[in-house]
């Protein structure tokens, strides 16, 4: 298929593939009603699964975001429960925060990252997927 005509590829980017202990979701919306809201979920496949989420109106504080981690059912396996091996859920926590200011930027209608690998405690979160989608009106 031959390139669109005016299309100036700009960039590209390469993740590395990266198994994790477990995977989750985090994702941004614009509800009419309350304005920004941040979900923290199960992700990867277990995202329809489960339909096991926190949601809170954006941005969150690094407090609240750990709440709304501890909220999500599908993470015990990651608290340790029953010998499974612990996930970093304090850096899952940490992403939940930061990714939940991009509702300061007005022009960001959603966003979400799914799955978001969950590592080893101290090891961190890696984003593996993600996708940001603009205002209409902002697109320029």
């Amino acid at each position: 298929m031959p390139p669109t005509p005016g299309y100036l590829l700009q960039g590209v980017l390469v993740q590395e593939m990266r198994p994790g202990r477990g995977e989750a979701i985090i994702g941004l919306t614009r509800d009419p009603l309350v304005g920004p809201v941040v979900t923290v979920g199960a992700g990867g496949v277990l995202t329809e699964i489960y339909r096991d989420s926190s949601t809170r109106c954006a941005p969150v504080t690094l407090d609240t975001a750990r709440e709304m981690v501890s909220a999500v059912k599908g993470f015990a396996p990651l608290r340790g429960y029953r010998g499974f091996a612990e996930g970093d859920l304090e850096a899952l926590a940490r992403a939940v925060a930061t990714f939940s200011r991009l509702a300061l930027a007005p022009a960001i209608e959603e966003a979400e990252v799914n799955p978001v690998a969950i590592l080893a405690p101290g090891a961190g979160v890696v984003m593996l997927d993600a996708l940001i989608r603009l205002r209409e009106d902002a697109v320029t």
